[in-house]
């Protein structure tokens, strides 16, 4: 997905120049359990896609119905987590 999103946004530049780009929302900020607990957004960032200046949308939505950390709130810490990048 980030070969795909980096693609995107330089073309989308060449077309657009100066446009607001919006990158795919993700569920629950997209764990990926084959890298442990490493988040989608954790990865693109190690990529530097935050300093793409897109807008970036996630749902908040936990993996089952009694989230992924019960009692860690990690729906805020996550949201937290993300907003600082």
């Amino acid at each position: 997905y980030g070969q795909l999103l980096l693609a995107s946004h330089q073309a989308l530049n060449l077309a657009a120049p100066g446009k607001l780009q919006v990158m795919g929302g993700m569920a629950y900020y997209s764990q990926m359990p084959p890298r442990g607990k490493t988040l989608m957004f954790e990865a693109l960032g190690a990529l530097g896609v935050q300093n793409l200046g897109m807008v970036a949308a996630y749902h908040p939505y936990s993996m089952t119905p009694e989230t992924d950390e019960p009692g860690k709130n990690e729906v805020l810490l996550r949201g937290d987590q993300l907003n600082s990048m």
